[in-house]
């Protein structure tokens, strides 16, 4: 069974999502719709990213993320 994230690593995991995501604007010109549409254009960069963890919603030209509430990152 897999660990809890520490907080540290969680807060690392949005700080490279994010640098990704910007990386996605600046190529397609908007961010993507999903975090899964991220994760398959990204190659072996996101192979650690496991969409259900995260909230993510994208309007375009902005976004929200953040880390699910709950136990590795599921929602009760």
């Amino acid at each position: 069974p897999s660990l809890p994230l520490s907080l540290a690593a969680a807060q690392g995991d949005l700080q490279e999502l994010r640098a990704v995501l910007e990386s996605y604007r600046w190529a397609n010109g908007s961010y993507p719709a999903s975090l899964a549409l991220l994760r398959e254009s990204g190659g072996n960069r996101l192979a650690w990213i496991d969409p259900a963890g995260y909230r993510y919603a994208s309007q375009g030209g902005s976004y929200t993320l953040g880390l699910k509430a709950g136990p590795l990152g599921s929602e009760p």
